[in-house]
Order: structure tokens, then sequence, then C-alpha cells
């Protein structure tokens, strides 16, 4: 159970211990080149917000920077492979 202050939960009121997990996964990410901007982004940076173009974009990216590897994509992505498994079903990427 997590509990905040306010409606939307941030890193700082999630247990310490998830905090540092979360800190270390996204540490060991490889970092993926965003195609809009050409700059290296985290690949948990991109991967939540936006419409759903934006987000199927980030999560091909993650795949091919992966070599289609579910299980890396979602690890670099920040995400559990059943996560990404869903996203991947949602937006229609087989």
């Amino acid at each position: 159970m997590v509990c905040a202050k306010g409606r939307v939960l941030s890193v700082e009121d999630l247990p310490d211990e998830l905090r540092e997990r979360c800190r270390h996964r996204r540490e060991s990410a490889p970092a993926i080149t965003s195609g809009e901007s050409g700059a290296e982004t985290s690949p948990a940076d991109t991967a939540g917000g936006g419409d759903e173009v934006g987000e199927r974009g980030d999560l091909l990216r993650a795949l091919e920077a992966c070599r289609w590897s579910r299980k890396d994509a979602a690890t670099a992505l920040g995400i559990d492979r059943t996560t990404l498994w869903r996203r991947m079903k949602r937006l229609g990427v087989v």
C-alpha cells in the first residue's frame, strides 16, 4: 500500500526499497535514442506519457534497440515483461 498527500503518486511517495530498486534498474538500462529529438533519453522517461502514436514509437525503438528481446526491452523501459506484452497487444505491435 502506498499513501500520498496529493492526487498523483510520485517517486518520493514510494518506500525506500522500491525507490532504490527503480534507481538501480534505470542506471543499468541501456539508453535508447529518441527518433524525434536525436538525443539520448532514458527509456523509462519516454515510456509512460504521451499519445498512442508516441508510445508505440517508444515501444518499437526499445524493442529494436534490444533486438526484439521482450525481456531486455521490458528491462530497458523499466516495466515488467507482462506489462510490455499488454502494451504491445494494445498498440498492435506483434
